[in-house]
């Protein structure tokens, strides 16, 4: 068991790609989507230290289907404010760890999780990722490519996203106003600490819309 580590489960968005439902209620091979994570990771840690934020609006309904062994928050407007509801959880607690996962992430690996820990040693971070395949181009609002980065340098990168606590705080607590990111490492990279990725070759598909559900069924099958 991670004694000193808190673990948030992202779980507080809308699905506005997904469609008119929230993805992580969607049956996957005998339970909901999120579901998946929360038997995944919720043995490793204290009960204090696993928190999951979700739509505010559905708090009761979230917290009668995980159970009375998982803590669940209201999350914010978007993933940011869940992720400080996560952490103002478990603020006051002996951690000195943060994990952070999408709960629309079903495949994440505890195997994956514990590399990232390890990853983060004495830095600020640690993320999943992969090499890009493909080649990237940058381009204007109207379509038209601005560049093409090295594709050498590009890496595709997931969650559970691993963290010094003191330095995630800091980051967060001195960000840019109105600085916005699409993950947690982005706060650490704007603050100057350094971020780790483990590569790795788990499938690690985020639910973003019908068809990745489909994926995960037939994966999971």
């Amino acid at each position: 068991m991670f004694e000193h580590i808190g673990f948030i489960l992202v779980a507080g968005g809308a699905s506005r790609r997904f469609g008119k439902s929230n993805k992580l209620l969607q049956n996957l091979a005998g339970m909901t989507v999120i579901e998946h994570s929360v038997r995944k990771f919720r043995p490793l840690f204290p009960v204090e230290n696993f928190v999951v934020a979700v739509p505010a609006d559905d708090l009761e309904y979230f917290q009668k289907l995980l159970g009375r062994d998982v803590r669940c928050v209201p999350g914010g407007d978007d993933r940011n404010a869940s992720v400080g509801a996560g952490l103002h959880f478990l603020s006051g607690k002996d951690i000195n760890i943060i994990a952070i996962h999408d709960a629309a992430r079903p495949g994440a690996s505890v195997e994956l999780l514990n590399q990232c820990i390890q990853a983060v040693g004495s830095g600020g971070g640690a993320v999943p990722g992969k090499k890009v395949s493909d080649t990237i181009k940058l381009a204007h609002e109207d379509l038209k490519i601005s560049c093409t980065p090295d594709r050498d340098q590009l890496y595709a990168v997931e969650t559970p996203q691993v963290f010094s606590r003191d330095k995630l705080l800091w980051a967060r607590e001195n960000a840019p106003e109105n600085f916005c990111p699409t993950d947690d490492a982005s706060f650490l990279e704007k603050a100057g600490f350094p971020v780790k990725i483990v590569l790795h070759n788990e499938e690690n598909r985020k639910i973003t819309t019908p068809d990745d559900l489909e994926f995960w069924r037939w994966r999971l099958s």
